[in-house]
């Protein structure tokens, strides 16, 4: 199962995508989904069906990502990863602080936000590494405590669900105007491809996937649709127990949600604090695959050397600053239409690579 030579096998791979989406999906879309209703859950299931559609691509744009400076040349390769590199890090410091809002909240009362942050970087950092196989088996051990901790707080939440609740869902679909359902299936479906953004990195990580007698693309579209199922189901249970309106007033649904599920009989009074734990494993996973992602992007296109462990330092350092700024600022929207173009670039360039090149070089030039 494990595999040899720096490289891990595809179930690895498929697992680690799960894991790096599924907890950020379910925290904040599902319950997008829940507050928009019907439309709103229509509109994650297309964009994850559009996400699906993009895999395939990136998976057939792959060898590309191998040859970076053959295709794009040096001042190419050079814009193209420091793009990566500074989503990968705001991103990494909107993370963490949300992450270390919810420790501090729940978890550790009394201990200063911007030292939780700390600590969670730390854990992520050196739980996950950099290393390609130690993150392949941390996978394999995560997967199945958090994808079936969430399938059993799906399944707990059943009984408090009100039949109800969806049947004022439709009607409120009913009366609305098509125009206005429609905005908010086009919202959720972009909120969705935003969510997604994170799969833009997998053609870096092909080529430490093993080759076996099935593509790739099988692994990866699976992937895609098990994360976009449970967020759903997790909309459903959000709609059911709370309806639009009590999840849209929530500050955040999911948390409570978890407060009032309970094992039968009671037992395990605090039985909140274990979906807690479930979440924030999850969470800490993805915080530390973005920083596994500088290293590996950074060693792809020469920018530093394998194993840089003043780089792990300083990318450390930069996310906490990051987390510990003002909460004004976050990830905004946009990285997700310049991933997407680079793609289509790389496709419709595919057969003209002078072309391609020619267009990084004037784009070097003029920025650098």
């Amino acid at each position: 199962m494990f595999s040899e030579n720096d490289r891990i096998s595809q179930r690895q791979m498929e697992r680690q995508i799960v894991l790096v989406l599924l907890c950020p999906a379910f925290w904040q879309l599902a319950a997008y989904g829940a507050s928009d209703g019907l439309p709103g859950m229509a509109g994650i299931f297309v964009g994850y069906g559009l996400l699906a559609v993009w895999c395939i691509y990136l998976v057939r744009l792959g060898g590309l990502y191998c040859r970076l400076e053959s295709v794009m040349g040096k001042a190419g390769k050079l814009l193209l990863a420091v793009m990566y590199l500074c989503y990968l890090l705001f991103l990494g410091g909107t993370l963490l602080r949300r992450m270390a809002e919810l420790a501090a909240a729940y978890l550790t009362a009394g201990v200063p936000q911007e030292l939780c942050g700390l600590f969670l970087l730390a854990a992520a950092g050196f739980g996950v590494g950099s290393e390609v196989q130690k993150r392949g088996r941390l996978a394999e051990a995560l997967y199945p405590w958090i994808v079936g901790g969430i399938l059993i707080l799906l399944l707990l939440t059943v009984p408090q669900m009100h039949f109800s609740s969806f049947e004022d869902a439709w009607k409120t679909e009913k009366s609305v105007e098509i125009v206005d359902n429609g905005i908010l299936f086009g919202r959720n479906v972009w909120r969705t491809l935003e969510n997604g953004t994170p799969i833009a990195l997998l053609p870096f990580l092909l080529g430490h996937v093993q080759k076996e007698h099935r593509s790739v693309i099988l692994p990866v579209t699976r992937s895609i649709w098990k994360t976009g199922l449970l967020v759903i189901a997790g909309s459903m249970a959000l709609l059911g127990v709370f309806g639009r309106r009590g999840t849209a007033a929530a500050q955040d649904p999911l948390l409570l949600l978890m407060a009032g599920t309970s094992l039968p009989g009671g037992f395990l009074e605090r039985f909140d604090i274990l979906w807690m734990a479930f979440l924030l494993m999850g969470l800490l996973f993805t915080l530390g695959s973005l920083l596994f992602y500088v290293s590996l992007i950074g060693e792809k296109t020469g920018l530093w050397k394998p194993q840089n462990l003043y780089v792990r330092i300083g990318t450390v350092l930069f996310i906490w600053l990051l987390s510990c700024a003002e909460s004004g600022w976050s990830v905004r929207y946009g990285y997700f239409p310049f991933f997407l173009a680079i793609t289509v670039l790389f496709g419709f360039c595919q057969k003209h690579m002078k072309k391609l090149r020619l267009v990084c070089l004037a784009l070097g030039s003029m920025i650098f």
